[in-house]
């Protein structure tokens, strides 16, 4: 009996034990924490791709798409674009957000970005002056390294490929693009065989800039032995990137336009794309039905070239419009993968995260990186080259004055041991010029060594208190040998110069003693000795925010090396000064000063070194012109000192238009001591607006001057040369 009760004690226990067990299995998988529950499915979780579509600016609109994707809280797999979109999706793999890629691409330059000029503040000073003289520069040679065909695009891309690099400079120059916090790959086209090519390892950059080399705009990459043109020629939308990636769910942003077919082909590259875009017709069709959620963005009314900062920002907000259409597909995707296999890690943070560990060690806050110095010095064609390439420049320009002019230069690289350069150039408009120089330039102690020549035929109008007194038609030929050094901030040259003047159909008033010698058929010649100093730390030649510049010249004229006519040598003193302080963001006041003296009260001037002040730059129509606010033309002043000083303000209004303004007050005088009296006294004023183009300044200035007493307008439209 006690053994019966006890037995049955045992299995009423044992019961107990077994019901609690059960409950517990059945409670345990509710009560667990979410993370730990979705740990044990994570690697079942289907993958979801995001691809971005090609399209130049157009493909801005994807940063837009990626804000709400991040939003709606869909996981991130992996990413894959090409063009722009390869240039998107390379910097959110490697942990950029969306709303960083935003600031970068309203705070970039995209002017400066897309043409070949090195960045103009780590320039020395004689490219600083090309930079700002030509719209074009084409490269003449062959380059092995990455961008080898000689004509087969205007831009090399050197800048955007080194902006690429700063952006990336937390990744190995070679990686596992699998390997990124969140898997990249990107296709490009390789011509040699024509088929698509996808990039999923090596040199990230070299990868983006391959996958965006438009033909015949950007030059096509060369990677062991196979040349790389943009994917869009095979593969512009590459879903099926992504599926051989192993995606599972794609979600697809697509870049549409629905112009009306007679505005559709309004240009070359219009055409070219539509061609390209017939030819891989199948395919795009084909993985548009390949992406779960289709974005389609329409940007209709943008262009490739869409770059000002009202279009950057309508894109981004379009593609961010576009992709809140599709909210609630997104919102579905998320629901219905956490409710099959629990909650998920977004690969995005961590990838935010892993950037900035990566950061911490590279970042470096002190001037330009190594990389860009060389660059911007041009020791290197592009950032890992290792000599200067031969180039053909062109620029153009309009004014009120002389009307159209053209210029075109080509800079060749001699094939000699002592690395000669041979520069030639060509002007045409009312100044007619044609210019050579043979020079070298010392590496390593930038130094300079030029014998150079040059010819002008001119029709030059000189006034007197407003009216004009001579029209001189001339033909001046100049040769000159100098050295010197060729600094970032600092240049400085001397030598020996020879000047030569001819000087026919002149017409001339006859009450301006100086002026009224009869100057036709007769010929002027001299030798001067020169020395030139320039200082120049400001940020821009047309728009200065910062820095200072000081611009000094010393002449000793002669006709026999140490006399003039007989008499003694002419020398002539010019100095410039002006300095940019700006308050804020957008106000800038420029203080400025300059000045011409001749040292000679003894022998007469011939009017080739006259003093001569008025019009946009100095020393643009001949070498002794100084400007001062009011005095739009060539303004003959028959006093050998001349000097003035004022003060400049400019007011930016957006990215690239302002308004300025100047004030200036002028002395003048026969010997330097009367250049400060009363007497000579003079002032003027001008007021404008400007517009930093991608061609040069557009400009548009009224003014007045107490010398001239009338109102003269001042119309210019590209680079001053």
């Amino acid at each position: 009996m006690c053994r019966t009760i006890k037995s049955n004690k045992k299995s009423r226990s044992m019961m107990r034990r077994l019901t609690a067990l059960l409950l517990l299995l059945l409670i345990l998988p509710w009560s667990m924490p979410a993370a730990l529950y979705s740990k044990t499915d994570e690697s079942e979780r289907p993958k979801v791709a995001v691809v971005l579509a090609g399209g130049g600016a157009k493909g801005l609109a994807h940063i837009g798409v990626l804000k709400v994707l991040e939003e709606a809280g869909v996981p991130i797999d992996m990413v894959v674009g090409n063009s722009m979109g390869s240039i998107v999706a390379a910097l959110y793999a490697i942990g950029y957000s969306p709303a960083e890629m935003d600031s970068i691409v309203r705070s970039t330059d995209w002017i400066q970005l897309l043409l070949d000029s090195p960045d103009y503040g780590n320039n020395t000073l004689l490219a600083r002056k090309k930079q700002e003289t030509y719209q074009l520069r084409v490269a003449l040679d062959r380059d092995k390294n990455i961008n080898s065909t000689r004509r087969s695009g205007i831009i090399r891309g050197k800048n955007i490929e080194n902006y690429l690099k700063k952006l990336t400079s937390a990744v190995p120059d070679s990686v596992d693009f699998d390997k990124l916090p969140i898997p990249f790959a990107c296709n490009a086209t390789e011509v040699t065989r024509g088929k698509i090519y996808e990039f999923h390892c090596g040199n990230l950059v070299t990868a983006m800039r391959a996958s965006m080399a438009i033909p015949g705009v950007f030059t096509p990459v060369l990677l062991d032995s196979m040349l790389f043109v943009d994917g869009f020629v095979t593969n512009n939308f590459p879903v099926d990137v992504a599926k051989r990636m192993g995606a599972d769910i794609i979600i697809g942003s697509d870049l549409i336009c629905n112009t009306p077919l007679d505005e559709k082909y309004n240009n070359m590259l219009d055409l070219l794309t539509h061609i390209i875009d017939v030819s891989g017709t199948h395919l795009y069709e084909e993985n548009i039905r390949k992406s779960d959620i289709y974005i389609g963005i329409d940007v209709t009314e943008y262009t490739s070239a869409s770059f000002g900062s009202t279009d950057i920002d309508s894109l981004v907000t379009r593609g961010e419009r576009h992709a809140r259409l599709k909210m609630p597909q997104l919102e579905d995707l998320r629901e219905r993968i956490e409710r099959e296999y629990g909650q998920f890690d977004l690969s995005y943070n961590k990838a935010q995260e892993w950037r900035q560990q990566q950061l911490i060690a590279l970042r470096d806050q002190n001037g330009a990186s190594d990389t860009t110095s060389r660059h911007g010095k041009n020791f290197f064609k592009q950032v890992r080259h290792n000599y200067l390439g031969s180039t053909l420049s062109l620029g153009g320009r309009y004014d009120n004055d002389e009307y159209a002019m053209f210029r075109l230069a080509a800079d060749i690289n001699l094939p000699t041991r002592k690395g000669l350069t041979l520069s030639l150039y060509a002007q045409l408009g009312q100044r007619l010029r044609f210019g050579t120089m043979l020079g070298h330039k010392f590496v390593k102690s930038n130094g300079l060594l030029g014998l150079g020549y040059y010819a002008e035929r001119s029709d030059l109008k000189y006034y007197y208190h407003g009216k004009r007194i001579a029209d001189v038609n001339s033909l001046h030929q100049r040769a000159m040998l100098f050295f010197g050094q060729d600094w970032h901030n600092v240049l400085y040259t001397f030598g020996l110069r020879y000047d030569w003047h001819y000087y026919s159909d002149i017409l001339t008033r006859k009450d301006i003693a100086s002026l009224s010698s009869d100057l036709e058929g007769k010929h002027i010649n001299y030798i001067s000795y020169c020395v030139h100093a320039e200082y120049d730390t400001q940020d821009s030649r047309y728009f200065p925010t910062e820095g200072s510049r000081l611009i000094g010249n010393f002449e000793l004229a002669t006709d026999n090396l140490y006399q003039y006519e007989g008499g003694n040598a002419i020398p002539s003193v010019n100095l410039s000064w002006s300095t940019a302080y700006t308050f804020g963001s957008r106000f800038t006041i420029i203080p400025h000063a300059s000045g011409r003296i001749i040292l000679n009260d003894d022998t007469d001037v011939p009017i080739s070194m006259h003093n001569v002040v008025g019009g946009m730059q100095e020393g643009m129509k001949v070498s002794q012109q100084l400007t001062m606010a009011g005095i739009a033309k060539m303004e003959v002043f028959t006093e050998n000192a001349f000097t003035s000083m004022g003060i400049g303000l400019q007011q930016r209004i957006g990215k690239v238009h302002y308004l300025q303004g100047a004030i200036d007050v002028g002395n003048y005088g026969s010997q330097i001591n009367h250049s400060f009296s009363h007497d000579g006294l003079t002032w003027g004023t001008q007021f404008g607006y400007s517009y930093n183009s991608l061609a040069g300044p557009i400009s548009l200035f009224g003014c007045w001057s107490e010398r001239t007493k009338q109102f003269d307008v001042m119309l210019n439209v590209g680079y001053y040369f």
